[in-house]
């Protein structure tokens, strides 16, 4: 019984994984009373596309705070204009789904005009959008 979960589990997996973005998935937990232990699933119900754009507006307000609390820069901007605005799906696990994101800035002062971007990792959940990896900005 417990290959044949396993055997779902994996083709539901990869059934999100292939083809047009369509729905990813969220967890949903059942405890087995004989062994004690937690078997996730998980549900189709949370579109890609979203969750792809939940995390690139994450990763622009991040940016957009650090910049403007930089005391060194005097303009800057988030329109792309070297790079482009990307972001994938690169995972999904019982914790929700991880995705790798580049955001183009642009920032300068009386000295300086410099165009760049952010990349960084994101986890995206249900209810929280959380950054948990890629390099800090300090354009100072």
């Amino acid at each position: 019984m417990g290959l044949r979960i396993a055997l779902l589990v994996v083709t539901v997996l990869l059934a999100g994984c292939v083809g047009n973005p369509g729905p990813a998935g969220t967890v949903t937990e059942t405890k087995s009373n004989a062994t004690n232990s937690t078997e996730r699933t998980v549900v189709s119900n949370v579109n890609e596309t979203k969750v792809v754009e939940r995390a690139l507006d994450a990763e622009k307000a991040y940016v957009a705070s650090k910049l403007r609390n930089a005391s060194c820069v005097e303009s800057w901007d988030t329109y792309p204009i070297v790079m482009d605005r990307e972001g994938t799906v690169v995972n999904q696990t019982t914790s929700g789904l991880y995705v790798d994101v580049q955001q183009p800035y642009a920032w300068g002062n009386e000295d300086i005009e410099a165009d760049s971007a952010s990349r960084a990792t994101y986890l995206v959940t249900d209810n929280e959008t959380q950054r948990v990896s890629g390099p800090e900005i300090d354009p100072c």
